[in-house]
């Protein structure tokens, strides 16, 4: 499309041209023939020498002679015209070219641009550059630009502009000036026809704002850094394609994968997950993760195989990443290493489960020391009445025995509902200390600072 602008542009500019031409020669052709004609006129009807045809075509050597010069003359007056007329037109072009540039560089342009001599004086320098010293670009001129703009008395380590005089190359740097701004630099070397270097011209972008924005971004990068490497879930982010992108440590040290290894592989190579109790595997469905809408997610809860081959119960979520617009832009991964909540609530399942026997144990055995109070009175009464008849002491002797197991019985029964005996264990102390720190945070509106010795010895609890 450029070039067939182009084409049309060059075609259109030579036709120009030859229109110019063709109307320089007829205008010349026809002031000669009007000339020629009018000397005809002449002699004819104001000389009376001969007639209007024979004038016309003459064939005196003085009349062709003076006609000839006079033509020349037409023809010369006319091309001097014709180039006077063009190098107006060419010179008003120039003008209207330089104030455009004029214009350009001192209103439209951002950058500041100034031109130094071989000895880093201002020969000239655009609006930008004077409104950033409050200047005018008069007040520049025969300046150095380390006076100026760094306040010094000579020129700053690393600068461009020198750098381009001594190496004749373009040359460019970032600069910071003394109030704390940052400045993009360019110096391009000014070369004669000689070869020799007269000058440089300096092209500067002043990137403070940007500087600023980069490094309140830089921060908040590393805030969230610090977030995500704090918190217990691990956190793994991946593109449309499920090619993981980040990674926190937590899902490192669960899954056993570093964030190197994990970057740039697909999360179906870190993710091995079955089913709790069917066994069957879960495979991530990418295509409805990047279908849910914001606030929802798909759930799982399942066995985790590790790098190392170890199996960890977990509880996985997989929700979208929308962009700006609302579309999905990638996934997001939440993993919970829920082993030990299993294990505890399993633990507490089973001491309820042991306190409800216990309960009834001991109403059992309540219930036969109810019965055998009386019924032990009524044995010692009957031994008493029958005590001469020896069938009857053996039928009594045989009552006695039968409340005596029950007693018995009564008493084991008693000791199960209080449980067994505990058993000392080992208790890290440093990691008991972490549990109840972090249950504390996490329960109260408060900062807890723990600081504990890494050597400390386990005790018994």
């Amino acid at each position: 499309m450029t070039s067939d602008k182009a084409l049309r542009k060059t075609i259109a500019k030579d036709d120009g041209k030859k229109s110019d031409t063709i109307r320089f020669l007829l205008t010349g052709s026809a002031l000669s023939a009007a000339y020629w004609l009018f000397e005809s006129f002449t002699h004819t009807f104001l000389f009376h020498t001969d007639g209007l045809f024979e004038n016309i075509l003459t064939k005196s050597p003085h009349e062709l002679w003076m006609r000839s010069v006079t033509v020349l003359v037409i023809w010369l007056a006319l091309m001097t015209g014709h180039r006077l007329k063009k190098r107006l037109v060419e010179s008003e072009r120039s003008r209207n070219v330089i104030a455009w540039k004029k214009r350009l560089f001192d209103e439209q342009i951002e950058e500041l641009v100034v031109y130094y001599d071989e000895n880093f004086d201002i020969s000239w320098a655009n609006g930008a550059a004077a409104r950033s010293l409050n200047m005018t670009p008069d007040e520049m001129i025969g300046k150095k630009c380390y006076a100026l703009w760094h306040d010094s008395s000579s020129p700053c380590k690393g600068c461009p502009v020198q750098k381009s005089i001594e190496t004749r190359t373009p040359q460019k740097n970032m600069i910071t000036t003394p109030d704390g701004r940052f400045w993009f630099i360019r110096g391009y070397p000014d070369i004669d026809e000689s070869g020799k270097v007269v000058g440089s011209f300096e092209l500067t972008l002043e990137l403070t704002a940007l500087k600023q924005t980069e490094n309140r971004l830089s921060e908040e990068k590393e805030k969230l850094e610090s977030i995500l490497r704090s918190v217990e879930e691990g956190i793994l982010t991946a593109d449309k394609l499920g090619n993981i992108t980040y990674m926190n440590g937590a899902f490192a040290r669960i899954t056993g994968w570093t964030r190197e290894e994990a970057v740039g592989n697909s999360i179906m190579r870190l993710l091995i997950l079955h089913d709790k109790a069917t066994d069957r595997k879960i495979i991530p469905p990418l295509n409805k993760i990047l279908m849910i809408t914001e606030g929802k997610s798909i759930n799982h809860r399942g066995t985790l195989k590790t790098k190392e081959g170890e199996t960890k119960l977990v509880s996985v979520s997989f929700s979208a990443i929308l962009g700006t617009e609302g579309e999905a832009a990638g996934i997001v991964v939440m993993l919970k290493d829920i082993t030990e909540i299993e294990e505890r609530f399993s633990h507490l399942f089973e001491a309820r489960k042991f306190e409800s026997l216990g309960a009834m144990a001991r109403g059992m055995a309540n219930a036969l020391k109810s019965i055998h109070q009386p019924a032990s009175t009524e044995i010692s009464l009957l031994r008493s009445m029958f005590n001469d008849n020896e069938g009857a002491s053996r039928s009594i002797a045989v009552l006695e025995e039968i409340f005596d197991r029950e007693d018995k019985l009564a008493e084991e029964l008693m000791s199960l509902s209080k449980g067994p005996a505990p058993k000392p264990e080992k208790v890290a102390l440093p990691a008991m200390i972490r549990e109840i720190t972090s249950n504390t945070i996490n329960s109260t509106e408060c900062n807890v600072t723990q600081s504990m010795d890494k050597g400390l010895w386990p005790v018994h609890g």
